[in-house]
C-alpha cells in the first residue's frame, strides 16, 4: 500500500520524527537535571542557614551574658556606662542577625517546596464569595 514515488519523502519524514523524538528526550533530560540542581541548591542553602542560625543563637546568649556582666560591673562602680551601652549594641546587632537568619531559613524552605513542585495548600477561600455575604 506504499506508493512507489513517495518512498523518499516517507523515509525523510520518518528520520525527521526520530530526530524530533531525540531532541525531546534531550530537552526532558535537561529539565530533570535543572530540577535536581535547583533542589540541591535549595537544600544546601537551607542547611547552611540552619547552622548559621544556631551559631547566632549561641552568640545572642553570650551577648546577653556580657550585657548582664557589664551592668553588674557598672552597678559596682568598676566600669563606666559606655561598656554597658557597647554590650547592648552588640546584643542588638546579634539579635537582628538572628532574626534575619530565621527569615532566610523560612525563605529557603519555601524555595525547597517550590523546587519540589509545591506541597503547600492551594485551596483558599473565595474572597469574593465571602465579601458578598457581608
Amino acid at each position: 500500500n506504499i506508493p512507489i514515488f513517495e518512498g523518499g519523502r516517507l523515509k525523510s519524514t520518518l528520520e525527521l520524527r526520530e530526530q524530533q523524538q531525540k531532541e525531546a528526550a534531550v530537552v526532558y533530560q535537561r529539565t530533570v537535571l535543572n530540577a535536581w540542581h535547583e533542589i540541591d541548591n535549595s537544600l544546601t542553602a537551607y542547611e547552611t542557614e540552619q547552622h548559621r542560625r544556631d551559631q547566632l543563637a549561641e552568640a545572642v546568649r553570650q551577648n546577653q551574658r556580657a550585657v548582664l556582666l557589664a551592668q553588674i560591673r557598672y552597678q559596682q562602680g568598676v566600669a563606666d556606662f559606655l561598656q554597658v551601652l557597647d554590650a547592648q549594641r552588640s546584643l542588638f546587632a546579634t539579635q537582628q542577625s538572628l532574626a534575619d537568619s530565621t527569615t532566610a531559613i523560612d525563605t529557603d524552605l519555601v524555595a525547597i517546596y517550590k523546587a519540589l513542585g509545591g506541597g503547600w495548600e492551594t485551596d483558599f477561600p473565595d474572597l469574593q464569595a465571602v465579601a458578598t455575604k457581608w
